[in-house]
């Protein structure tokens, strides 16, 4: 069952300072070092600097200069982060002070694109993670797309220390600042290993700033597939349609008569979009199953497609674009391998039918060639 905890500023649009520093007396300060510095980890790394935590930041390789601020711009109430503290290296992320409690991976997945064997990506891993963590105390909080980073991360650390997060929220980034817009951000987060006491330590770091939604779930792999029932149909079908908002693969709602407008190819888009989800929900049971997950955390199709439509109709209102078709139309790296090719993977090895999800991987992965 998936569980979801709202805390206290969850509903409230802005926090008054006096009330902020209320929120925050008496929280516990923890050492945090971000890695992966996009919208995602710089969002997170200053609404946690805000809340008093020590913050360090490693600096992208596209970074060319150290910069004097960093700045979010929210309709929760802007922050600015005068002086941050931002390293070229991991090495340097503890040379600055004491170990690290905390390290947010927020990279893109596509960061592992560049390795063609798991002895690669391994040795990657530890070149960059193990000079700033310390294995008996630093914990791994993972915040990125799809599957299989966290089993990646858990050859070379304690898989106990290990964390996923799928994160909602609009976020992006415009230089130095991050723009959050529209809803509330949330994370609804894990322990690898599905260890209670574990997800206790996260809850207690996030709870520590009221801006930011912790939804902790007893079963991480549950709901990562959850999340790919919706972003495999629609961040693949609007890529391979020539990179197209939702609704030219789902329909629109009519606001009058609650009728749903479809041209010929939407028809058979959101036919296949529904038959993606289904072989998601199969394909997570049949996962969840081989890792001896209990039963009570299968997927159960009518109910989850039901939601995923519900919130798939306001986004085709919105004329929603997703992530990785952003990328596709601005030529960015997609994120072909962990939302898409990795569940297949796991589709064949457990022997388990998926033909559209097959179809679609060829077709993406024949894109992402092409773009090269």
């Amino acid at each position: 069952m998936m569980m979801m905890t709202m805390f206290v500023f969850s509903n409230i649009k802005r926090i008054s300072r006096h009330s902020l520093r209320r929120y925050l007396s008496g929280m516990e300060k923890q050492k945090i070092g971000i890695i992966g510095s996009g919208a995602v980890g710089t969002f997170f790394g200053l609404r946690l600097a805000e809340a008093g935590h020590e913050v360090r930041f490693l600096a992208s390789r596209q970074q060319k200069k150290i910069p004097s601020s960093l700045a979010l711009e929210s309709w929760q109430g802007n922050y600015i982060l005068e002086n941050p503290k931002i390293y070229e290296t991991t090495k340097k992320l503890i040379d600055s002070g004491e170990n690290l409690d905390w390290i947010l991976f927020c990279l893109k997945s596509t960061v592992f694109d560049e390795y063609n064997s798991e002895e690669e990506e391994t040795q990657f891993i530890k070149d960059l993670l193990e000079p700033c963590v310390d294995k008996k105390k630093t914990r791994i909080q993972i915040l990125m797309n799809g599957l299989g980073v966290e089993e990646k991360l858990a050859k070379v650390f304690s898989p106990e220390k290990i964390f996923g997060g799928l994160v909602y929220g609009g976020l992006s980034k415009k230089e130095n600042t991050i723009i959050h817009q529209g809803v509330p951000v949330e994370i609804r987060g894990g322990s690898f290993l599905d260890v209670k006491s574990e997800i206790e330590h996260a809850k207690q770091l996030w709870k520590s700033t009221p801006y930011i939604q912790y939804s902790p779930q007893e079963c991480l792999l549950q709901a990562q597939y959850s999340k790919l029932a919706w972003n495999i149909p629609f961040n693949g079908l609007t890529i391979v349609a020539g990179g197209v908002d939702v609704s030219q693969v789902w329909g629109k709602t009519n606001p009058d008569d609650q009728h749903v407008q479809h041209s010929d190819a939407s028809i058979l888009l959101r036919q296949s979009a529904l038959g993606l989800m289904q072989e998601i929900v199969q394909l997570a049971n049949a996962d969840l199953k081989a890792q001896s997950k209990s039963a009570e955390f299968f997927l159960n199709s009518d109910h989850l497609i039901s939601i995923l439509s519900a919130i798939t109709d306001k986004m085709a209102q919105a004329s929603y674009i997703p992530s990785t078709t952003q990328d596709f139309l601005s030529n960015r790296p997609m994120e072909i391998n962990s939302i898409f090719a990795e569940p297949l993977a796991r589709a064949q090895a457990l022997h388990i039918p998926v033909p559209r999800l097959e179809l679609l991987v060829g077709l993406l992965c024949s894109i992402r060639n092409s773009q090269k």
